[in-house]
């Protein structure tokens, strides 16, 4: 799993009305400041992560739930097609489809990390 772009710290006070603080956020150069952080954001994932947060073209955890589910489906797939012959076509089939299933769950951790933590 990719690690997270920021920490449920991070998130809360980066998602918290800037109005509780009495000034949004600043920019400075490659550093984002929010007024209730102890230290400016100055990773680049972060940052990344803040500006794709509720906009339309950004990630969403259903996303990373259709991912996992496609790869769960390709492995059960798999595993019921039952004993296969050795010739080369079929095992090149069978490795296509394990690295298609491993492609939709580093997409999910990938853009997992991108994305707060789920609520309650």
């Amino acid at each position: 799993m990719s690690k997270p772009a920021l920490t449920p710290e991070e998130w809360t006070e980066c998602l918290r009305d800037p109005l509780d603080y009495g000034r949004p956020p600043m920019v400075h150069g490659q550093f984002l400041v929010f007024a209730g952080m102890p230290e400016p954001i100055s990773r680049l994932d972060a940052m990344a992560a803040l500006c794709l947060h509720e906009q339309p073209g950004g990630f969403t955890h259903e996303d990373v739930t259709r991912h996992r589910n496609s790869a769960k489906a390709i492995r059960v797939n798999l595993e019921s097609q039952g004993p296969v012959g050795t010739w080369d076509f079929q095992q090149e089939e069978i490795s296509s489809k394990k690295r298609h299933a491993a492609w939709h769950d580093s997409m999910a951790d990938r853009i997992e990390a991108l994305l707060p933590p789920e609520g309650p």
